[in-house]
């Protein structure tokens, strides 16, 4: 099995957990390649160095993300589009995503035995229009946010349902985030946890001037589309997993389906959901 082992270094010092896992994989009979630049610990052979940090030419069977959740979120699409599994080692604070922690780098033999399962993980397609052209297209696992921008004021959005309108409000912004991405920033916002394996999307206002406008969870055969009144390039921008922000202009208008990719989240354990969700969240 050939293992792709990313590391985020600001959670890995000096690439010391990188070193440590590469070691661990090829003492277990993997093919390792590490990213440009990460040191080769000493005396282990089958280790290689990756010239690239493009997915599609290095070609693992699988990704090992040392970090949290962000950084499987941020290899995330481009994993999906491969159709290459991903398990996350968690060095991070909160780690719903990551299979392991640090302490568990071991269980990692299972991986390179093959004695693993794949959980597959609903994912957005979010496509912003301008003039009734696509201009900006992406994938996301968590979320699309369209919120205030450079300004403090409040905005104010539309959200559609196969373009029949659900609700008008202003506020900070709006939230469609998949069942994944229901324990992140939408947790945060009010709204509801939802079974990973769930297909819905979850739309939840922030900081909305309504009492009544609370969250929405919606089939995932549906076609969302969100719509923002005067907007310059600085009230409004979107965002999707954290990665670009985008401005909005008068006229744009986001649409986010289910997409047909998946990411497929590699499973060593039996860690129930919700035993997980409560273990994190009496962390925080």
């Amino acid at each position: 099995m050939k293992l792709y082992i990313l590391s985020n270094p600001l959670r890995d010092q000096n690439f010391e957990a990188a070193q440590k896992t590469a070691a661990l994989c090829a003492g277990f009979g993997a093919e390792v390649i590490l990213p440009p630049g990460v040191p080769h610990p000493e005396g282990i052979d089958g280790i290689t160095s990756a010239r690239t940090t493009v997915l599609s030419e290095i070609r693992p069977d699988a990704v090992v993300a040392l970090g949290g959740d962000g950084t499987l979120l941020r290899i995330s699409h481009e994993a999906a589009t491969l159709g290459i599994p991903m398990i996350g080692v968690n060095f991070g604070t909160v780690g719903f995503l990551t299979e392991l922690d640090r302490q568990g780098l071991d269980q990692l033999e299972k991986l390179v035995r093959g004695d693993y399962s794949i959980e597959e993980r609903m994912m957005l397609h979010c496509t912003l229009y301008r003039d009734h052209e696509p201009i900006y297209s992406t994938y996301a696992l968590n979320d699309c946010i369209i919120a205030r921008g450079e300004t403090l004021r409040t905005v104010s959005l539309k959200l559609f349902s196969d373009d029949k309108e659900i609700k008008s409000f202003s506020g900070d912004g709006l939230i469609v985030s998949t069942p994944t991405g229901s324990t992140a920033y939408s947790l945060s916002a009010g709204g509801p946890i939802v079974d990973p394996e769930a297909s819905v999307f979850v739309v939840t206002p922030v900081c909305a001037h309504a009492l009544y406008a609370k969250s929405f969870v919606l089939s995932s055969f549906r076609t969302i589309r969100v719509e923002s009144e005067q907007t310059d390039g600085k009230a409004v921008r979107m965002s999707c997993d954290g990665v670009d922000s985008i401005p909005l202009y008068n006229g744009d208008y986001v649409v986010i389906e289910r997409s047909s990719l998946t990411t497929k989240l590699i499973k060593l354990t039996n860690n129930d959901f919700f035993e997980r969700l409560n273990t994190k969240l009496s962390e925080r």
